[in-house]
């Protein structure tokens, strides 16, 4: 929770951000279970296959374009229409959750159409996607 928190303050001094909702639990074993942008990997497995996995889905449906890309990071542009899609996807190595996890952050712009536009259907099923894109192939 508190490496979420500072993640979210770290984003919004980057631009106009909205924030996505914070859920907090005191049990931290079943937070990947909470929020459906958070997904634990494999610890057999490793994460590279999900961050692959990840990392298409977050660009699929960016609508701004890359600003920061390496192996544990991937940062879109800040949005600048009210339809716009802004991406952060990060690799968190020794997370709460006792290995890697990887963690999707959908942002939209500051607006009240914005805000509109960020609790429609259609962004709300990029979050609710994103477990199951990338764990696709591992069931």
């Amino acid at each position: 929770s508190a490496d979420l928190a500072r993640f979210r303050q770290l984003k919004q001094q980057q631009g106009d951000f909205t924030p996505s909702p914070v859920v907090t639990s005191d049990d931290t074993s079943d937070v990947s279970e909470i929020i459906d942008s958070l997904v634990e990997c494999p610890k057999e497995s490793g994460c590279s296959t999900i961050w692959q996995r990840a990392r298409i889905y977050a660009l699929r449906h960016a609508t701004t374009s890359e600003r920061i890309s390496n192996d544990n990071l991937i940062v879109t542009a800040p949005p600048k229409t009210d339809h716009d899609i802004a991406i952060t996807l990060s690799r968190i190595k020794g997370s709460a959750l006792g290995g890697e996890a990887v963690f999707l952050d959908v942002q939209c712009r500051d607006s009240v159409l914005g805000q509109q536009f960020c609790n429609s259907e259609s962004v709300l099923s990029i979050r609710r996607g994103f477990r199951r894109a990338v764990l696709a192939a591992n069931r």
